[in-house]
């Protein structure tokens, strides 16, 4: 039996994106990012919907940057003791990429 979702635990996150050149946001995302493919679906008249697994990201900001995303700021910690990055990636998108104290990833 299910156990119900404590209030503001979100579960699954949709986040509808349109870009100007679909394969190059697809494939930053899914490729670079490392975010795997769910499902694929096309339409009769061209549509398309690629549903990707974003997990959680790890500071890969060199890699970002080497396929074409812009850099906004730098690995820099944080108060927190966190390590973040921002940047801006296909599809007009801005993210951040953050590395908690103890993982290990090549920022």
């Amino acid at each position: 039996m299910d156990e119900p979702t404590a209030p503001g635990r979100v579960l699954q996150m949709r986040l509808v994106v349109e870009a100007p050149d679909y394969e190059q946001a697809v494939a930053f995302y899914r490729d670079v990012l490392g975010a795997p493919e769910e499902l694929t679906v096309e339409g009769d008249a061209g549509e398309k919907v690629t549903i990707l697994d974003m997990g959680r990201a790890r500071a890969v900001t060199n890699d970002l940057v080497d396929a074409g995303a812009d850099l906004l700021a730098s690995p820099t910690l944080t108060p927190w003791q966190s390590l973040n990055s921002r940047l801006s990636a296909p599809a007009n998108l801005q993210i951040t990429l953050f590395e908690e104290p103890g993982e290990s990833a090549g920022g």
